[in-house]
């Protein structure tokens, strides 16, 4: 019975974390970093119970990472910082407003 409430109680916080991780992120990085949990857990298999890491593993590990790198990488790089997200914004507001001038009779 204690297993099932640590089972319920993790399924919990992975969910949470999940939907937190979508809103702050993307769905993409979202769905690649679980992905990265697969190496974690042969990792854990294989200082825990002793299992083997076979080579097959360790190279689908460096692909799973790497690919989880680069796509951060890239999803950076296509972001652009706060402080330039600003005045972008700004650039673009004073761009698309027109300049009017009031003429007294």
């Amino acid at each position: 019975a204690l297993l099932i409430l640590l089972n319920v109680a993790l399924s919990l916080v992975f969910n949470v974390a999940f939907l937190l991780a979508i809103t702050y992120t993307s769905p993409l990085i979202t769905s690649v970093a679980c992905m990265v949990t697969i190496p974690l857990s042969a990792l854990a298999d294989a200082l825990l119970y002793k299992n083997s890491f076979t080579w097959g593993m360790a190279g689908g590990s460096v692909l799973v990472i790497g690919g989880f790198a680069l796509l951060t990488h890239a999803e950076r790089s296509e972001t652009p910082e706060r402080g330039d997200k600003a005045a972008s914004e700004a650039a673009a507001l004073t761009a698309t407003t027109p300049v009017t001038t009031h003429r007294s009779a």
